[in-house]
């Protein structure tokens, strides 16, 4: 009688090789089917290959997408873990799920997690956290501080840090755990209302991570900081709760004399001194309208742009 081949008995570099190819929702599934599989996915220097992940926090529900490195439908590759009745939880692999009985659905997200990070070893071209509206999930903050607590182990790889969300302490807990070497723009955005942040970012600015990005986007969120903490970006997309001419001239200056900054836009809520800088400027530079909204700086190898606009956003880029 003819023994069919076990899958088990293969050599390791056949399931290496197999294990790769069925990406990293293939490995967890893979480890629920045997301990053998499990003690060697534990033990294998394998690359799941991630190029970008997606983080959503709802109420009793948390979303993980990726792209792999062979895949082009991010949906494919999704996988969301809910809360089902008082202690139950559903893990959902694209259209087909299971349930958990007496399982928490936070911790098994967290669970999967540190296996998915154990086998990230290459770039994350983007890492996206999104927390639209925080403080309708009771636990969030717990939430916060475990992924922050999981991120300790790996210090990943990432090019693009986006965040959905206004708290900079918990911003920082998050930035500060990603491989400074690798990062090049951080992008914060507030889905609330306007949030303000006078101390937290200080920390940012000591951070290698602040140091290194190349690109600073932070949308919807008030700051009273020192333009000085800004200027070694090269694109900056900002709002400023005050500025000064002084300051603003010292960024125009940058502009003229450094090829550093590329691309800068500054809104902000009050300039007491706004004619001082109007005048450095000169009339043809100035849009004079009755709302302020941002000034621009724009450097290209032709030319630089400098631009102070005192008008909405939106007729701003109508007129740029």
């Amino acid at each position: 009688m003819t023994t069919l081949p076990n899958l088990e008995d293969m050599p390791n570099v056949v399931l290496s090789n197999i294990f790769e190819k069925t990406g990293i929702s293939g490995i967890l599934k893979f480890r629920k089917v045997s301990r053998s599989f499990r003690e060697f996915l534990e033990v294998s220097p394998m690359n799941s290959g991630i190029i970008q992940m997606n983080f959503s926090v709802f109420r009793d529900l948390i979303s993980l997408k990726f792209y792999e490195k062979d895949s082009e439908n991010l949906e494919i590759s999704g996988i969301q873990y809910s809360k089902s009745g008082e202690n139950n939880c559903e893990i959902r692999y694209g259209n087909s799920g299971k349930a958990l009985k007496d399982s928490e659905y936070s911790n098994r997200f967290f669970e999967d997690l540190k296996i998915i990070l154990t086998y990230q070893k290459s770039i994350i071209n983007i890492l996206q956290f999104v927390c639209p509206v925080p403080f309708f999930i009771s636990n969030y903050q717990e939430f916060v501080r475990k992924f922050q607590k999981t991120l300790e182990n790996f210090k990943l790889k990432v090019k693009i840090f986006h965040m959905q969300h206004s708290n900079f302490e918990d911003i920082f807990g998050i930035l500060k755990n990603l491989d400074s070497r690798e990062i090049e723009e951080i992008s914060i955005f507030s889905m609330t209302a306007e949030q303000s942040n006078n101390k937290e970012i200080d920390n940012w600015v000591n951070l290698d991570q602040w140091k290194m990005a190349k690109r600073l986007k932070i949308r919807n969120v008030s700051m009273d900081q020192s333009i000085i903490d800004f200027l070694h970006f090269e694109e900056v997309h900002i709002e400023l709760r005050t500025i000064s001419a002084n300051d603003m001239i010292l960024v125009a200056q940058k502009f003229l004399t450094s090829p550093i900054p590329k691309d800068y836009c500054i809104e902000y809520l009050d300039f007491p001194d706004e004619s001082k800088f109007s005048d450095f400027l000169g009339p043809q530079n100035v849009v004079n309208e009755e709302n302020s909204a941002k000034i621009v700086f724009q450097s290209t190898e032709d030319e630089n742009y400098l631009r102070f606009c005192r008008c909405f956003l939106a007729n701003v880029e109508e007129n740029s």
